[in-house]
């Protein structure tokens, strides 16, 4: 049967949701202030494919909970032919079992960090952090995550951080823990957004009317052009972590909210330069498409940008895709931009 329980509270600065699977029952949540939202049956289906993984240490200090993804091979990439060149073509990839944050690193958490060891982000060492005044974006010195223009309580994900800031946040985490905390390759990211590697527009879904139920993006609320003017999703910047439906995998916040940093340099003709085929590809039988796969890939060698993945507040839908690739220089920061972290068996 199906049974709402409360939301918890997992320490005094996160609210964390996720989802409780019980031989014979399943347990759902419901996003606080949204008794409209419950998790999908598709989540129920996938409890072979993902489990919530126990806190350590790391995990207990801030608040974290991360859900064991089972590894697999999928097609990585544009599949459904409406984004930039750089995701394609399409291409066979394999990834290991791994374990991602069922949510960003919030900005309470982010704070615990800060308090411990002094660091100063790339914003505060700069000019800033790049944010929105009116119609206009560019860097403001006083914007940092601590006050990145906007409102936020403790409970949303921390923005105005830069590649360099979150990878300084995941050594800590492992110092503290004993475990490897670390940034998801963009492999690990894609196949957890698309619930598992599934051919899915959106992590968890492909209909785009559905995004305001999944996520939080450029709707009625937000000021740029390209902005929804149908969809609500009552947040005009950021939400706070989990407030809306996961994917199949129990991850929320994989499309829309912030833009999240991955580990993987970004290479432009990364993905034709991935395709392999076999000298005799299609005249033997077996799992060629598993002997194709590229196994692990970690990005190409050399490159000056990041790669940044999922859509923001700021984005329009297109840009909030599965597919969708973005980049940056690692010490880049914007107020829509933040990350989550994927933990090593």
């Amino acid at each position: 049967m199906i049974r709402i329980v409360p939301i918890t509270t997992c320490t005094r600065i996160a609210i964390v949701l996720a989802l409780l699977f019980v031989p014979g029952q399943v347990r759902a949540v419901v996003a606080p202030g949204r008794p409209d939202i419950a998790v999908p049956r598709e989540a129920v289906r996938q409890q072979g494919r993902a489990s919530e993984r126990s806190a350590g240490p790391g995990d207990a200090l801030v608040g974290m909970r991360f859900v064991t993804i089972k590894g697999g091979t999928f097609t990585m990439g544009d599949a459904f032919r409406e984004g930039d060149r750089d995701e394609t073509p399409t291409h066979e990839v394999q990834v290991d079992d791994f374990a991602l944050a069922a949510v960003p690193v919030t900005k309470g958490q982010f704070r615990l960090f800060v308090n411990e060891t002094g660091y100063r982000t790339d914003a505060e060492k700069g000019n800033g952090c790049y944010v929105e005044k009116g119609d206009i974006w560019n860097y403001d010195p006083a914007a940092t995550w601590r006050s990145p223009g906007f409102i936020q309580d403790d409970s949303h994900p921390v923005v105005c951080v830069s590649w360099n800031d979150a990878v300084a946040f995941a050594e800590w985490l492992s110092r503290k823990s004993g475990r490897r905390y670390r940034l998801p390759t963009e492999a690990e990211w894609e196949y957890a957004a698309r619930s598992g590697g599934k051919q899915e527009r959106f992590a968890g879904f492909s209909d785009p009317t559905d995004f305001h139920r999944y996520g939080n993006f450029c709707d009625r609320t937000c000021s740029a052009e390209w902005r929804n003017t149908v969809q609500d999703d009552a947040f005009k910047y950021t939400s706070p972590v989990g407030h809306y439906l996961p994917n199949g995998l129990g991850l929320y916040d994989m499309a829309g909210n912030v833009c999240q940093w991955v580990a993987d340099l970004y290479g432009e003709r990364y993905y034709r330069e991935s395709t392999r085929k076999l000298p005799l590809d299609g005249l033997y039988g077996g799992d060629l498409r598993r002997e194709r796969a590229r196994v692990n890939p970690q990005g190409p060698a050399e490159g000056r940008y990041r790669v940044l993945r999922g859509g923001s507040w700021n984005s329009a839908a297109i840009d909030a895709r599965s597919a969708q690739r973005l980049r940056n220089k690692p010490e880049f920061r914007r107020s829509y931009i933040g990350f989550r972290l994927a933990l090593s068996p």
